[in-house]
C-alpha cells in the first residue's frame, strides 16, 4: 500500500524543491560489500546465491525509509509500505533475459521460494521489459536488482529517463575474494531528493550485516 504525502509538510521538502529543477536528479555509487560466508550459508539453506543477496538488499531497502519513497509523474509524493522486488533473470543464451516482479517477505525461505515458483512459472518472453511493461506506471513501488555474476567492476552509470518519477536500480558484480575475505561490489542508482550519502552508507552497511549473520 502507498500514501500520499503533502509535499509542504514533508521533512525533505526542501530537497524535493530544489531536485526537481534538475534534469537529472539521480546519482550513482559503487561500493562493496563484505559477505565471507554468505555463499556457502546461502548453499547451506538451499537459497541461489542471488536469490541470498536479492533478499538482503531488499530487506535493508524496506528498513530504511528514505528507500521507500517515489514521486509520479504528475509530482504527487507517495510512501510506500512495502517494496518488492524487479529481478532481471537469465532465460538462455547470449545474454537473453526476463524481468521478474518479486514480492518482499521478511524470511528468507518464504521470499526464495516464492520467487522460485514465478520463475518456474514464467514463460520465455520475447519482450525483456514485459513485467515493467505491464506494470501500472503510478505503481512505483519496487527496486529494480540485476546481477552480472562474471565480472566485477569499480563503477558504473544507469540508463534512466532522468526524471524524478522512477525507483532505485541496482547492478551486482562477481565476488571476489581478497586476504581471506569475500567482496561483492553493487552499483546503485537512487534519486537525490530522497536519498543522501548518508542512507547510501546506511544502505551498504546493513546489506553487509545481513549477508554476513543471516
Amino acid at each position: 500500500m502507498r500514501h500520499r504525502i503533502d509535499i509542504e509538510q514533508f521533512e525533505r521538502k526542501n530537497s524535493i524543491h530544489f531536485f526537481q529543477n534538475f534534469p537529472d536528479p539521480n546519482i550513482s555509487i559503487t561500493s562493496e560489500v563484505e559477505c565471507t560466508g554468505a555463499r556457502a550459508r546461502a548453499k547451506a539453506r538451499g537459497v541461489s546465491f542471488f536469490l541470498y543477496y536479492a533478499h538482503a538488499m531488499l530487506k535493508a531497502c524496506n528498513e530504511i525509509k528514505e528507500f521507500k519513497y517515489r514521486m509520479d509523474t504528475a509530482g504527487e509524493l507517495y510512501y510506500y509500505d512495502t517494496i518488492d522486488a524487479l529481478a532481471v533473470i537469465r532465460t538462455g543464451e547470449n545474454g537473453r533475459y526476463n524481468t521478474l516482479r518479486f514480492p518482499y517477505h521478511e524470511e528468507l525461505q518464504t521470499f526464495a521460494q516464492t520467487a522460485c515458483r514465478i520463475i518456474d512459472e514464467h514463460e520465455v518472453s520475447t519482450s525483456p521489459f514485459e513485467s515493467e511493461e505491464d506494470c501500472p506506471q503510478d505503481d512505483l513501488g519496487v527496486f529494480l536488482l540485476s546481477a552480472l555474476p562474471t565480472l566485477s567492476f569499480t563503477g558504473i552509470s544507469f540508463a534512466h529517463q532522468s526524471a524524478m518519477d522512477g525507483y532505485p536500480l541496482s547492478l551486482i558484480g562477481k565476488l571476489i575474494q581478497r586476504e581471506g575475505k569475500e567482496y561483492i561490489p553493487i552499483g546503485l542508482k537512487v534519486n537525490h531528493a530522497f536519498i543522501d550519502g548518508h542512507h547510501l552508507a546506511l544502505y551498504y552497511q546493513r546489506v553487509s550485516t545481513l549477508l554476513m549473520t543471516s
